[in-house]
């Protein structure tokens, strides 16, 4: 498993564990509600907090940095974590995350994939 499939991997379980009532896309983190969007509730987890996932993520100036970490485009950070822009609910951004992973295991199992297909051919 890659750096960024752990990642990914991480904040499924990270949003899993979200009541729907503390999920809320409009807000990072509010520490008086417990309420917040997933990278809010990251910031907050010990594993990303390890990872040096904190304090820089606060604001949306900041979008190219979370891009970065999970290796994905600024319009993907924006449609899976802004809630105007892409999703709503706490199901709709796991779905989206678990797709994310996906795409992500399937780019590196691409290679051991060819490479079998080139031995399996000789």
């Amino acid at each position: 498993m890659s750096t960024v499939t752990e990642r990914i991997g991480n904040l499924i379980r990270v949003v899993r564990a979200v009541p729907n009532n503390k999920f809320d896309l409009a807000m990072w983190y509010n520490t008086g509600t417990h309420c917040g969007c997933a990278l809010g509730h990251a910031m907050r987890d010990n594993w990303f907090v390890a990872q040096g996932f904190s304090q820089p993520y606060v604001s949306l100036s900041c979008m190219k940095d979370v891009a970065d970490f999970f290796e994905i485009s600024i319009d993907r950070v924006n449609a899976l974590f802004v809630r105007h822009i892409g999703y709503e609910t706490r199901q709709d951004v796991l779905t989206a995350l678990r797709v994310l992973l996906l795409e992500k295991m399937a780019k590196e199992l691409t290679p051991q994939v060819e490479a079998m297909e080139i031995e399996l051919a000789e």
